[in-house]
Formats: C-alpha cells, sequence, structure tokens
C-alpha cells in the first residue's frame, strides 16, 4: 500500500509539541515548491521534506495561519513521522513525477 497519510510529530524550540496528519494534498505542495518528486524528496533531503508537511498540514487544516513555511521552520527543533509509522520508498503509488 502506498503511503498517502502520515502522523507527524512537531517539536518546537519554546517547548511545545504537536501532532498533525499529512496526506497527498501537502506532498503535492513539497512536488510543487521544491519541484521534487515526494520519494525523491524523501530521499535526498528527509528533514526539509518533513517540516514542510508538517506546515502545510498545520496550514491546510487551520493550525497555522498567516506564517511562513520559512518564518514557521526557524521555531522547529524537529518534526519527523510517528516512530510506529513506517516509510517504505519501494512502494509505488505515493507520487508520480512526470
Amino acid at each position: 500500500m502506498a503511503l498517502t497519510r502520515t502522523t507527524i510529530e512537531v517539536y518546537y524550540e519554546d517547548g511545545r509539541e504537536d501532532v498533525t496528519v499529512s496526506d497527498q494534498r501537502d506532498q503535492v505542495m513539497l512536488e510543487r515548491k521544491f519541484k521534487v518528486g515526494f520519494l525523491n524528496a524523501l530521499e535526498d533531503m528527509p528533514m526539509q521534506c518533513w517540516r514542510f508537511l508538517a506546515w502545510a498540514s498545520m496550514r491546510r487544516t487551520g493550525k497555522l495561519e498567516g506564517v511562513s513555511f520559512e518564518d514557521w521552520d526557524k521555531t522547529l527543533i524537529e518534526a519527523a513521522p510517528q516512530q510506529d509509522e513506517t516509510v517504505d520508498p519501494t512502494q509505488p503509488g505515493a507520487s508520480v513525477t512526470v
């Protein structure tokens, strides 16, 4: 099964923590911004990938308003998928780059 929904844990510099669920809508935003396929982003820039997916998901769901990715990213210590979820970039279907 292709990875399309991922729970991402977010840890802020000021001690706050949050959780968000990323889906294909956020993956498409990542692909458009960085001009790279989702699976390539996971392999080539995994930390930036998870950080951007967390921001996109939180923005889409209304948890963040009016803050750019670059400004929000400066406040983070870490954004990463929950440990019980695994990413298998060998599985087809998570993203297609044309």
